[in-house]
């Protein structure tokens, strides 16, 4: 994609809402996990929870940069 048809610049970074969302969707995510799997102890849970939300993080505070 051409940079000229998406300018970046155009709009600002908003971290801490972007933040806020990864968050909410990793419990959502991590809730569905549960009621899929009702065998998953709390440690399974908490990986799963755990993966997420670093990925998420680090796609919103290191990879998601001009």
């Amino acid at each position: 994609m051409d940079d000229a048809a998406h300018p970046h610049d155009d709009h600002a970074d908003h971290p801490l809402l972007g933040t806020a969302v990864a968050l909410i969707l990793v419990a959502v995510f991590t809730w569905i996990f549960a009621q899929l799997d009702s065998n998953a102890t709390a440690a399974v849970l908490g990986l799963v929870a755990l993966l997420l939300g670093v990925f998420a993080l680090l796609w919103q505070w290191v990879l998601d940069r001009d």
